[in-house]
């Protein structure tokens, strides 16, 4: 399953943001929010900046069962939940001169 339909199949809405690096890679990231929230309440709440590991991406925090995945946990515990990619894994393959 895709980021998209991991999240919404569990009621929860979320922002994609394309972060240009110095080097001309887009990275994607995701703003997540609270369970049947709009991601519009997240300002002013703390934020929580989650990044995967080697040979991985975002959803690896999302993936487990509902109630063990640590990103729906931070996001329904009243924090602002961003889950960031690296260059090269499946959300973040894109380059503004090489794509």
């Amino acid at each position: 399953m895709e980021f998209r339909e991991v999240v919404t199949y569990h009621n929860h809405s979320f922002e994609e943001h394309e972060i240009e690096t110095e080097d001309g890679y887009l990275l994607t990231f995701f703003r997540l929010s609270a369970k049947g929230k709009p991601v519009s309440e997240n300002y002013g709440k703390p934020v929580i900046y989650l990044q995967h590991g080697l040979l991985d991406s975002s959803i690896s925090w999302l993936i487990n069962e509902y109630e063990k995945g640590i990103g729906y946990h931070l996001a329904n515990s009243d924090y602002d939940v961003w889950l960031g990619n690296t260059r090269g894994n499946r959300y973040s393959r894109k380059h503004v001169k090489y794509d």
